[in-house]
């Protein structure tokens, strides 16, 4: 065996042209289009992007790049369709004195060479080739199309799944799933001429040439040239120079096996664990922590209890019994969404995702829709072909972000596919942020044999937490089981949630909002109190550098209102907590948004905050010394001490026009917040230690 190339979609587009071999090469840095003969590498073209090889007949063969599609013969390299919708097309042909190639959007075009293109012919396709004399067309969805002029027309009864090859003597064959397995199938007869066959093309003289499913080795009848071979499996590209997504957005990961009970097999879950990844982005469901013992030493998984375990959330209860692996049933979103076929139907996942509180619907097949969703920071559920190892596997994934070059940036709940052992535990966790290849793309990562459906999941997007924190923020984590929690509209920012208030302790569900604080000082917290469903008296509980502060509001004495809890000294990392336990029963407890208004530092009566600073010094137990450096205050300076439990421990002032003065007596040793005011503005906080 010769290994022509060992480098990342080397074995792609690979094809023979007059006893050269040409191949792509996908570098860390760089891609490149090279020839192989007599054991003699040689680049013919090299950018940070290009798409092909594509065979050109006689000619040669052509590439594109960013300025449009070339031919490269003996006398050199030339420009055939120079324009914006030939930039980097994925696939190309030279047919009836024409360029057919497909556009970035997935269309078909035809342009003579050196002119500008026609109208789009077609849409949804992801490559074309020549086959036999007629133009072989491969839809996203991984249908094919054989075309014929002067008539060139859909023909809606499209070969699934198949991958034509007309070979001399056979006629037309087709690469296929022949019963569970793939095989080289001829068209006509029907009969299997290569069992475990994958990719074939026809090597004139030599006759068909595929890749053997079960090594991933090119193969022949007779083997050509000395054992010619490319790498069947793709290697991975290290996100490097040419990973530079245009969007990804950062989507929580769960793998469909290794997260899901230890007692299910989930491996044909894929469906409702995409499904589930797309709510847990916006935060729909609580955490329901399950241990899960593979692989070892185990992990805690917190979604993945969903999958084949009964539960109950916005008035919709997942009970429908469904079919996994071993003839189990069980309920929960493997149930709902797979029901008697095992597999996920596309109707009940998009169902499933409006009931979750999302805007579902099929979205077709087009690369503007993936992209326009994402950029809105929408993740989106596909329905894909996936081709690994020899096999064909319809699979259920999660898109996050795309980069321009059409490399996809993908949840897998299966794992990484671009790796050996795809599904297994001694690859956990590898799912995350995937690099696959668009359809017709080779950018040295999995290309995705077909793009069967898309489907929409959005929702508001959960924007970063500040000094507010609404409901819809990242900074709000509600906890307890789904089934007691209740969404309304209303309240700040158009939602809310609340639940029943319980009598005994401990809290059954529960919020913390957690701000990010830029700096350590004063601030005013208050909550938001929406209209209605605010009836209880809750206990909000805030953990402050001084320890946990309790503070109990009567939400039934406000509506559609800030209610002030107080002022504290907060550090970054402080929270604030609500339970559903206030000691009375039965009532509606709201929780919407948290406001932590940081005190003002403009000052009246002479100076300014910004340009003092205060000092403290602790010279002897039981009392504390304030000293201001900078401008005198022409009023006093009111002086307040607050102990770890937030009562007020000492207080005093700065007489007019000096800097410094002593307070309290007595004071037991610990951590002490000194607050300073004038005219009952906030202009300085610290926090001392006393010892």
């Amino acid at each position: 065996m010769i290994p022509i190339s060992l480098l990342p979609g080397a074995g792609r587009n690979a094809f023979v042209l007059d006893g050269t071999v040409v191949f792509k090469e996908c570098l860390p840095d760089r891609q490149r289009i090279c020839t192989w003969s007599a054991h003699e590498t040689v680049e013919i073209a090299s950018a940070r992007a290009l798409c092909g090889p594509f065979p050109a007949g006689p000619a040669g063969f052509m590439y594109s790049d960013d300025l449009g599609i070339h031919l490269h013969s003996e006398s050199g390299t030339e420009a055939l369709v120079v324009c914006p919708e030939a930039s980097m097309a994925p696939s190309a042909a030279l047919w009836k004195g024409s360029v057919w190639f497909v556009d970035g959007e997935g269309r078909l075009r035809e342009s003579h060479p050196g002119g500008a293109p026609g109208g789009p012919l077609f849409e949804g396709v992801a490559t074309v080739s020549i086959l036999g004399g007629a133009l072989a067309v491969r839809s996203l969805d991984g249908r094919f199309l054989l075309l014929d002029s002067p008539v060139i027309a859909f023909d809606d009864d499209w070969i699934e799944g198949s991958w034509p090859v007309l070979s001399e003597g056979l006629g037309l064959c087709c690469c296929r799933p022949a019963g569970s397995a793939p095989a080289l199938v001829s068209a006509k007869s029907n009969a299997v001429l290569v069992a475990g066959a994958l990719r074939p093309f026809h090597w004139q003289g030599h006759g068909l040439v595929w890749t053997e499913s079960s090594t991933g080795r090119l193969c022949g009848t007779p083997l050509p040239l000395e054992g010619l071979r490319f790498p069947g499996t793709p290697g991975a590209v290290e996100r490097g120079a040419l990973f530079d997504p245009l969007v990804e957005i950062d989507v929580p990961w769960m793998h469909q096996r290794w997260d899901t009970p230890d007692w299910f097999d989930g491996s044909w879950s894929c469906g409702p664990s995409s499904c589930t990844m797309a709510q847990q982005y916006y935060g729909r469901l609580t955490p329901d922590s399950i241990w899960c013992s593979s692989p070892s030493p185990g992990h805690w998984s917190c979604m993945g209890n969903y999958i084949p375990t009964e539960f109950t959330f916005l008035g919709f209860t997942y009970d429908i019994p469904g079919v996994s692996p071993g003839g189990v049933w069980v309920p929960g979103a493997h149930g709902f969404i797979c029901r008697d076929a095992g597999g996920a139907y596309w109707s009940y996942m998009t169902l499933y995702l409006d009931q979750m509180g999302l805007e579902s619907d099929w979205a077709g097949t087009a690369w503007s829709t993936l992209t326009s969703e994402l950029n809105n920071l929408w993740p989106v559920v596909c329905s894909s072909t996936i081709y690994y190892s020899g096999g064909t596997y319809g699979h259920i994934i999660l898109f996050t972000g795309f980069c321009e070059d059409h490399t996809v940036v993908v949840n897998d709940p299966y794992g990484d596919a671009n790796q050996t052992g795809w599904g297994q535990s001694w690859r956990y966790p590898n799912g995350k942020a995937c690099l696959y290849d668009w359809p017709g793309y080779n950018n040295g990562h999995l290309e995705i044999g077909a793009v069967n459906q898309l489907f929409n999941a959005r929702h508001e997007v959960l924007v970063p937490a500040d000094t507010l924190v609404d409901d819809l923020s990242l900074g709000f984590e509600k906890r307890g089981r789904c089934r007691y929690w209740h969404e309304e509209q209303g309240g700040l920012g158009g939602t809310f949630w609340w639940t029943w208030s319980t009598a005994a302790p401990p809290d059954t569900c529960f919020v913390k909002w957690k701000p990010q604080l830029p700096v350590a000082g004063w601030y005013e917290v208050s909550v938001f109190i929406p209209e209605d469903h605010a009836v209880a008296t809750g206990i909000y509980r805030l953990s402050t550098a001084g320890g946990l502060v309790e503070i109990p509001l009567d939400q039934g004495a406000w509506s559609s209102e800030w209610a002030p809890l107080g002022t504290f000294w907060l550090v970054p990392g402080d929270s604030l907590y609500l339970g559903d336990f206030t000691g009375t029963g039965a009532q509606h407890l709201a929780f919407d948004a948290a406001l932590f208004s940081p005190q003002p530092t403009s000052s009246p009566g002479g100076g300014t905050a910004g340009s003092l600073q205060a000092a403290t010094a602790c010279p002897s137990r039981g009392s504390i010394v304030v000293t201001l450096t900078g401008t005198a205050f022409s009023t006093p300076v009111a002086i307040e001490v607050f102990d770890i439990a937030g009562r007020l421990a000492a207080s005093g002032e700065i007489p007019p026009g000096e800097e410094a003065a002593s307070t309290g007596e007595d004071l037991p040793p610990g951590f002490y917040a000194v607050r300073l005011s004038v005219q009952g503005l906030v202009i300085v906080g610290r926090t001392v230690l006393l010892e």
